[in-house]
């Protein structure tokens, strides 16, 4: 059993260049690496799982997933009562059914086992007919608020 309370800030408060940074004293994790090695795959996913990959990090899919599970950690660990109860059943559960279901994995062609490393390619898409969507754009707020009158961001069609 660990004998860290991931509920409390466990960083020591300073920055790779030894000052203290408010932002990363807050969190528990100073990086989505250490939040995977550290707590994730030894704390979360220490059973066999039918897919996972040792290069996780070289998977678009797999860091967007963990990113947004390490943010929901930060945001819940700290909650009374329910808050980390809240992130296993909301955030872990259903990110560990997606990376690890032989349907769902981002890691279909990898096989730590025999050492194999596959990065899928990305889908494509077509261009959608010009005027069919919104473009919004952003303009300095000075052309914007002559414009709009208001401040608010100029929408173009």
């Amino acid at each position: 059993m660990s004998e860290t309370d991931w509920t409390q800030e466990i960083t020591d408060g300073t920055g790779s260049d030894g000052n203290a940074s408010a932002a990363a004293s807050e969190l528990a994790f100073s990086s989505l690496p250490a939040f995977v090695e550290d707590f994730f795959l030894k704390v979360c996913l220490r059973h066999e799982v039918s897919a996972w990959c040792p290069k996780w990090w070289d998977h678009e899919e797999a860091v967007l997933r963990l990113e947004a599970l390490w943010d929901a950690f930060e945001a819940l660990r700290r909650e009374p009562g329910t808050g980390t109860a809240v992130w296993i059943r909301d955030y872990l559960d259903p990110t560990v059914a997606a990376l690890t279901s032989p349907e769902t994995t981002p890691f279909r062609g990898c096989d730590a086992r025999r050492g194999a490393h596959h990065v899928g390619r990305a889908l494509t898409a077509d261009a959608p007919p010009p005027g069919m969507f919104v473009v919004h754009t952003i303009e300095d707020e000075d052309a914007s608020s002559a414009e709009t009158g208001d401040g608010a961001a100029k929408t173009q069609r």
